[in-house]
C-alpha cells in the first residue's frame, strides 16, 4: 500500500491587494525543479509581505527573513521553516534538497522537497496570493515504496 499524508496550516491576515512576484537568484522564477546548487535565494513578495529563503548550514533551505511593510517580522536567527516529522526522535527535520516552482503568475506556488529519504518523500508546499499578508502551507508525505500500516 502506498501512503500519502497531507497536512495544512494557515498563516494569514487579509489585507489590500498587491503585485505578486517570485524571484529565484534575483530573476523571475520559471516553473521547474532546481537543485540546491541552482537555487541560491528565493524571494516571494506580494507587496504586503516578503519571504526570503536561502541555504542553511548543513544543507537545504531556510527562511532568511520575513518583511511586512519593510519591518522584519521573523527572527531568522532561530530555526524556522522546517518540518520535524520524526517527532523529535530522529534527525531535526527534512533535508530540503530540491526546490520545485509550480506556479508564478496570479498565484505563487513553490515547494521544498526532501529527496534524500529512501522511504518517504516530504514536500513542504507554499502558496501566496496577492491579497493576503501571509502564506498558506501544506505538507505532502508520499511513500517511495510499498509499506505496511505498521511502518
Amino acid at each position: 500500500m502506498k501512503l500519502r499524508v497531507v497536512s495544512m496550516a494557515l498563516c494569514a491576515a487579509v489585507a489590500r491587494a498587491g503585485a505578486l512576484s517570485l524571484l529565484l537568484n534575483g530573476q523571475p522564477a520559471a516553473v521547474g525543479n532546481y537543485t540546491i546548487a541552482e537555487a541560491t535565494v528565493l524571494v516571494a513578495d506580494n507587496g504586503l509581505i516578503e519571504f526570503s529563503f536561502g541555504h542553511r548550514q548543513g544543507g537545504g533551505f531556510q527562511l532568511l527573513r520575513a518583511l511586512a511593510n519593510g519591518t522584519q517580522v521573523d527572527d531568522s536567527r532561530e530555526a524556522s521553516w522546517y518540518v520535524d516529522w520524526s517527532g523529535g526522535k530522529g534527525p531535526d527535520g527534512a533535508k530540503w534538497s530540491v526546490l520545485r516552482v509550480l506556479r508564478a503568475d496570479e498565484l505563487v506556488h513553490f515547494a521544498f522537497a526532501d529527496t534524500t529519504n529512501e522511504l518517504i518523500r516530504n514536500e513542504l508546499h507554499n502558496l501566496m496570493t496577492a491579497d493576503t499578508r501571509g502564506m498558506y502551507g501544506f505538507n505532502v508525505l508520499t511513500t517511495q515504496k510499498p509499506v505496511s500500516p505498521r511502518e
